[in-house]
């Protein structure tokens, strides 16, 4: 196992990204429960893996991160795919049945119907604990070649809920303990807020106490001044996968978001290792 830290380690192995924007091309899968998942797959090089993002809390295929590996990987001939969960985005769904169980089979499906035998899956925050979750199942084990996670927030939900909830006023934690979902405004909007979201999150938790059965190289690449989710958090994952093909890479200046433009070289050059690697 390898640990980096630092700020500039990648600043000479692979140049800033600028490409010209192409016209996106979007599709729908759809679910089991008759839910459609919006997706674009930009084909590429088929000798070489996929790459598939999977996206953090309330984001999807339109954030910076999985807009700028689209760019990049369109550059590179790299077939990439990006999607929108259930509820967000282009991806409709019902929040009132909505659970987090949904998330990870969106990603799941999209893995088994869109991605190809080999798959580089790049997890940013809750999305990093979806991917871990992915590639602990033998469902798709041989189907994920390597993962990236960008500041992985694992078993992120039920505090984050109690968290929010204890700040409430009365009148609102009632409506929650009805089952009904009560609207949240923060720095970045209008969050639906629902108590089943949070306690069925518990089936998905991964137990930091046990070995993570994950056995394909892993690279987590982690902001230092991350003020969501610790940087050191990252430690105990390392520690705890079953591969010992696992480096952390940290960036001091670096917050959660991971979109600074040395943040976005870091992410890059990990993906041409992994592309690369034999």
């Amino acid at each position: 196992m390898t640990i980096f830290y630092g700020m500039n380690f990648c600043r000479k192995v692979v140049q800033p990204f600028r490409a010209m924007a192409t016209n996106a091309q979007f599709k729908f899968l759809e679910m089991p429960n008759g839910n459609k998942i919006a997706f674009e797959k930009v084909e590429g090089s088929s000798n070489l893996p996929t790459v598939m993002f999977v996206p953090g809390f309330m984001s999807g295929k339109d954030g910076d991160k999985p807009k700028h590996l689209r760019e990049y990987c369109i550059n590179r001939n790299y077939t990439f795919i990006r999607y929108d969960p259930t509820c967000i985005g282009e991806s409709l769904g019902d929040w009132k049945s909505l659970e987090f169980q949904d998330w990870v089979e969106n990603a799941g499906t999209i893995l088994e119907n869109s991605g190809s035998e080999k798959n580089i899956v790049i997890g940013s925050s809750m999305g990093g604990w979806i991917s871990l979750c992915l590639a602990s199942q033998e469902k798709y084990k041989d189907r994920i070649q390597s993962l990236i996670l960008i500041a992985p927030a694992l078993n992120f939900l039920r505090p984050f809920y109690a968290e929010i909830v204890r700040k409430l006023p009365e009148e609102a934690r009632d409506i929650l303990d009805r089952g009904e979902i009560y609207q949240i405004k923060d720095e970045y909007g209008v969050k639906p807020l629902k108590k089943s979201f949070a306690e069925n999150s518990a089936n998905f938790e991964i137990d930091l106490d046990k070995t993570i059965s994950v056995s394909c190289p892993v690279k987590i690449l982690h902001g230092v001044a991350d003020d969501t989710v610790p940087y050191k958090n990252s430690l105990g994952i390392m520690e705890r996968l079953e591969t010992e093909e696992v480096e952390v890479i940290y960036r001091k200046e670096a917050g959660h978001r991971f979109v600074e433009e040395e943040s976005l070289m870091m992410i890059e050059s990990s993906l041409e290792h992994f592309i690369h690697k034999e």
